[in-house]
């Protein structure tokens, strides 16, 4: 909506229409103070002024973006400049007229351009340099001991800003804790004295003497003036929130004779932290009217924006606060608005799960029922560390959230802190350390996603280490992949919208093309530690090394930044280097670059969260081009680590974010949403207790003297401005959310005693709603009330048929080319008893089914087993002894042709590395039984020599028409031969133990392979068919020099049905192989999928929990489990 076409109320018009050159409008919690703000703005320019020529203040970078927004959305035409912006950031453009300008970059005549402005990291950096050139011998022990550590750090900083908004010097500070025997002023004062002398040396200044050098610039008469043919009207929003300096800043704008038209809302005031006080309002005038104006003071009190119960609490909390002393400054009560009804409701749970469950559900019953968009809804915390686990919970609960861009800052970005390990490990190369070190170092890049591995890659690498040493330092590593094969793996870079490349003519010095050729630096690093290791590095099996290219891509970028910074060269490029910015376009490795950009291009929120982190600190990077070598690169390290500010370079006006915003209660101030929720009302949560104190004193200093400590009622004053800031933030629904847990003595917060009866207990609203038409607050409930409905045999048939064809519809829905409801899919369900072949009869054509005859044995003895580990991918990594028999295996089949059993050795021992074990004797013992297995094959080929070698690996591809579904079966035999009849005999090796007999899901395998050779399978001719065999090399293995066991399997078409008693002959079928793919598509098609026991449960890697080895459970409905258990017998004969 424009800001012009919002109908003001008279109070609100009287203060637009105000033309005094001070204008004061006080106002509390939706009453319209930024929106006046606008419209003033608006109204300014429409008279006739420029847009450049009104200055609007606010009090955050984000507050300013968003400010700025609206006001050239309520403005027609093209405007130039407009000035929105912090008061820091006016001050900036005072102090450094240029500093944007890429000609101030190049200035290097003391100009004021040149000048730098800390950040509140290289502050720190910077104190930390003073410490440790300081004589520390005369400081008490307690300093002594506390001076590297990272609070007192902090808190010196802290008091570097309390003292200079004071107007106070370093050695003024020293001289007073001398005078009060006061040892922490006295040594943090002989600190910050060498620091303001360092700053003075340097030109650069902190953010608090940033403010102090504007204000000396507004002394000039002449930059005054200037500045006031510049600026004819100041817009400052929330002006309760500047600390002592910008308040006199502010006086320096007024004593030029600009207008000033000044909002506050003292009771809302929250950055006490920052220097703000709610009770400044008194001295700021104060400091105003000393110019010799009086200003005009408007009170707003009709709340805009809370309806209803809303407006109560919000108006209640507001009552908890002090008055302030000045009747014409005093707050007033606000009165409700009449549009809009507004209701408050209270959520208490056992722990903070349980309640952001419940947080979960009351948000989707707020979108689903009310109506309520998601973008209008919003979570406030209290503490930033609830705010990750808030997005993960409500994320798993189907809830679309995104943490607020403001909450993430750069250190706490996963993909910033890997590149900094990269970085630090680069600088390690650089200045050298000690072997146990280089090791470590080696072994954490591994695992790191630099090196664009596989976690089962890195694994097989470490077994094969365990058998050669254990580890490597970074010459013995890049001895294992050095190969001509390795060393042509190009290093792609970030394509698309990463981050570009730094210039490459400053990054190479000395007409050294080691660098910019994209040369191996590892070969002038390590040549010749590893030409002399050569012959003691053991040869890295090449398809491991193959596995492992990424790491050696790593490997050469972290040398050649490490070249880098050995020649001082900037740190950006390094991190450059580490990053993988060489573009290689022929390259087939996937690195790291690659996989985040997808991510980011397939709408994943946090690979977009983790490239604006990196971007954020490759800005960081470049914007210090004084950071050279390894120590510029450790101080590089240090200050984005300790930063602070967010690491989204987005804003919160982009409009691309869609879902619940959750954020900390002191980011939330300036927003608005339909529906607030409150997490953390807990004592000692909220009010937060804040009794650390400061190990500088600050917290009882004064320019006087020393303070009484801080009352506890002053906290509790603050924390209770916190908690009206964040329910006022809601339009209509305001919902508070507490964690009761007596045994651990965890109570709600007392802020909740004035206001619990204004609130509406969830539960109660929720029997309100029972009389409601049914309906489902997600996907995973609409499908398991279609699913219920589908298999429900008292229900018409009708309705089943109309829950299965709305099940039908939900499976075939897509969202970015994935499942909407896989669950909907009847071939993820778990004894289901709905056959989709059969739906309601309505389609004769028969499913089509596609088996592997290796899973046919396994899928009759256990369907459930089939279905968990085929179908759901549970059975788990392979085992040693599995890995083991696929090694023999596959050997067999590369040497059938030209068998030699040395050969076999050789190429068992030289791949056995690559093969990961827990223990190094059970490698030892699968090692003989291996070569155990290939001796007892070499021993059945001589006797199987009279017959003629067809192929190994034969692929088989056939379609059997049965009753339920056109089955189609897909293999390979390992080894087919032809005797001396013409007769063709299946081989197939087994490297396990047998099988029970009476379902031997071998036989089975086989069988399904000799009906395929004699129906002709893919269009073939029809072949004889003889005898097959099952060879089990492995069987027994301790019992060595013995001879592989072989199993004769007759073929089908000589004993359709003499399989002894454990099969007669069925009705409708040829032979018992048919039968048994026909049960075998059945339970694909969803009909049984029952737990069986068998010979093979011991071994079952899904055993957890089976049904069939679990005592049943009294608390588990029989009738409903049967019901489960159905199957399509029961919907056959409904039908």
């Amino acid at each position: 909506m424009n800001v012009m076409d919002i109908e003001l109320t008279a109070q609100q018009q009287n203060a637009v229409d105000d033309d005094s050159a001070l204008v004061l409008i006080l106002g509390g919690p939706g009453t319209g103070r930024t929106t006046l703000c606008l419209h003033k703005a608006v109204s300014f320019v429409e008279a006739g002024h420029r847009l450049d020529e009104v200055l609007i203040l606010a009090r955050s970078r984000a507050t300013a973006q968003a400010l700025r927004t609206r006001l050239l959305l309520q403005l027609d035409g093209a405007h130039l400049r407009p000035q929105v912006m912090t008061v820091h950031g006016f001050a900036r453009s005072l102090v450094m007229p240029n500093a944007m300008m890429p000609q101030a970059r190049e200035s290097s005549e003391g100009d004021s351009a040149a000048a730098h402005l800390l950040t509140a990291p290289e502050q720190e950096s910077l104190l930390r340099d003073v410490i440790d050139a300081a004589d520390r011998s005369e400081w008490p022990a307690q300093f002594q001991a506390a001076c590297h550590d990272a609070k007192f750090i902090s808190d010196v900083r802290f008091m570097a800003a309390t003292i200079s908004q004071a107007g106070v010097r370093g050695a003024e500070l020293a001289a007073q804790g001398r005078r009060f025997r006061r040892d922490d002023w006295r040594v943090t004062g002989e600190i910050l004295s060498e620091y303001e002398h360092r700053l003075a040396e340097s030109g650069d200044f902190d953010y608090t003497g940033l403010i102090h050098r504007a204000i000396d610039v507004l002394s000039s008469p002449t930059r005054r003036a200037e500045v006031r043919e510049r600026i004819k009207l100041v817009i400052c929003d929330d002006v309760t929130e500047v600390d002592h300096c910008q308040t006199v800043l502010l006086g320096q704008l007024s004593g030029a004779g600009i207008p000033l038209f000044l909002t506050a809302d003292p009771d809302q005031t929250i950055g006490t932290f920052r220097g703000a006080q709610s009770g400044r309002i008194d001295g700021f005038l104060d400091e105003l009217t000393g110019h010799g104006r009086q200003p005009a003071i408007h009170h707003l009190t009709t709340d805009m924006r809370c309806c209803g119960d809303v407006h109560e609490l919000v108006e209640r909390v507001r009552s908890q606060l002090p008055a302030q002393p000045t009747v014409d400054l005093r707050q007033m009560p606000s009165e409700r608005w009449s549009g809009g009804s507004g209701t408050c409701e209270y959520l208490e749970e056992s722990s903070k799960a349980r309640l952001a469950r419940s947080i979960a559900r009351r948000l989707r019953r707020a979108h689903l029922y009310e109506g309520i968009a998601w973008e209008q809804m919003a979570v406030l915390a209290r503490n930033g560390s609830d705010v990750d686990v808030l997005a993960t919970l409500l994320a798993a609960e189907d809830v679309p959230a995104y943490r607020s861009s403001q909450d993430v800052v750069l250190s706490e970005v996963p993909a910033v802190r890997e590149l900094i390990v990269g970085l630090q490990a680069a600088i390690d190369l650089a200045e050298g350390c000690d072997d146990d070190y280089e090791r470590r170092m080696v072994d954490r890049l591994l695992d790191s996603p630099l090196s664009a591995t596989t976690h089962e890659q890195v694994h097989r690498f470490r077994a094969w280490l365990a058998v050669h040493g254990g580890s490597v330092n970074w010459a013995e590593l890049t001895s294992l992949l050095r190969s001509k094969k390795a060393a042509d793996v190009d290093v792609p870079g970030a394509p698309g919208n990463l981050p570009e490349a730094p210039h490459e003519p400053r990054h190479v010095d000395d007409g050294s093309d080691t660098i910019a050729s994209g040369e191996d630096a590892s070969t002038s690093q390590t040549s010749e530690t590893t030409d002399s290791r050569d012959s003691e590095v053991p040869i890295l099996p090449a398809e491991l090394r193959r596995e492992l290219s990424g790491v050696s891509a790593l490997i050469r970028r972290i040398d050649m930044a490490a070249v880098n910074l050995r020649k001082n060269g900037p740190v950006d490029v390094s991190l450059w280097r580490v990053w993988g910015g060489e573009s290689a376009p022929n390259s087939t490795l996937q690195t790291w670059p690659d996989v985040l950009k997808q991510r980011a291009l397939d709408a994943d929120a946090t690979a977009n969260r983790e490239l604006d982190g990196l971007c954020a600190l490759f800005d960081m990077a470049g914007r210090h081009g004084e950071h050279i070598g390894t120590h510029g690169a450790r101080q590089f390290i240090a200050e984005a680590l300790s930063e602070q500010t967010p690491a989204d370079r987005s804003r919160e006006t982009d409009r691309d974010r869609n879902g619940v915003c959750i954020m900390t209660a002191h980011r939330a101030k300036e927003t608005q949403f339909d529906l607030v929720a409150l997490y953390g009302l807990e004592e000692q949560s909220w009010p937060a207790m804040n009794l650390t104190g400061s190990m500088t004193g600050a917290d009882v200093w004064s320019p006087d003297g020393p303070l009484p400590p801080r009352d506890w009622s002053e906290t509790l004053q603050s924390e209770r401005r916190l908690f009206l800031t964040a329910c006022s933030r809601a339009r209509h629904v305001v919902v508070l959310t507490a964690v009761r847990n007596d045994e651990e003595g965890i109570l709600p917060s007392r802020f909740l005693t004035p206001v619990r009866d204004l609130c509406q207990e969830n539960d109660d609203r929720e029997q309100a709603r029972s009389s409601a038409a049914l309906g489902h607050e997600n996907l995973t409930s609409l499908v398991a009330d279609l699913r219920r409905s589908a298999a429900d045999d008292q229900l018409p048939v009708t309705l089943r048929r109309h829950a299965a064809r709305q099940l039908a519809w939900l499976a075939a829905q897509k969202k970015d080319d994935h499942p909407l409801a896989v669950h909907a899919d009847p071939h993820t369900w778990w004894g289901s008893g709905i056959d989709p072949a059969r739906q309601g009869g309505e389609t004769a054509d028969k499913p089509d089914v596609y088996l592997s005859p290796s899973h046919v044995g396994e899928l009759l003895d256990c369907p459930r087993r089939w279905f968990l580990s085929r179908r759901l991918g549970a059975s788990g990594p392979m085992s040693a002894k599995a890995q083991a028999g696929s090694l023999v295996h596959r050997i067999a089949e590369e040497n059938a042709e030209h068998w030699c059993l040395e050969r076999a050795m050789d190429q068992l021992d030289a791949e056995w590395t690559t093969l990961s074990f827990d223990y190094a004797w059970e490698s030892h013992v699968l090692l003989e039984n291996c070569r155990e297995g290939l001796r007892r094959l070499d021993a059945w080929l001589v006797k199987s020599s009279q017959r003629e070698l067809v192929g190994t690996e034969v692929p088989i591809k056939h379609v059997f028409d049965l009753p339920s579904a056109m089955v189609h079966v897909a293999g390979s035999i390992d080894r087919l031969e032809r005797d001396e009849a013409g007769n063709h005999i299946v081989i197939d090796y087994k490297t396990g133990s047998r099988p029970h007999e009476s379902m031997n899901p071998h036989v089975i395998q086989v069988a399904i392979y000799q009906t395929a050779l004699a129906e002709g399978y893919g269009g073939r001719k029809p072949a004889d068919v003889g005898p097959a065999e099952l060879v089990y090399l492995m069987d027994e293995p301790h019992k060595r020099g013995g001879e592989a066991r072989v199993r004769s399997i007759s073929p089908v078409g000589d004993e359709p049905w003499a399989r002894g008693a454990v099969l007669t002959a069925a009705a409708g079928f040829h032979d018992w192989v048919r039968y048994y793919l026909d049960r075998a598509a059945r339970v694909v098609l969803g009909v049984e999928r029952a737990a069986v026991t068998n010979h093979g449960c011991q071994f079952c890697p899904v055993r957890s929990g089976c049904p069939a080895l679990v005592p049943p459970d009294p608390a588990v409905d029989v009738s409903r489990e049967s019901e489960v258990r159905t199957t399509s017998g029961s919907q056959e004969k409904e039908s």
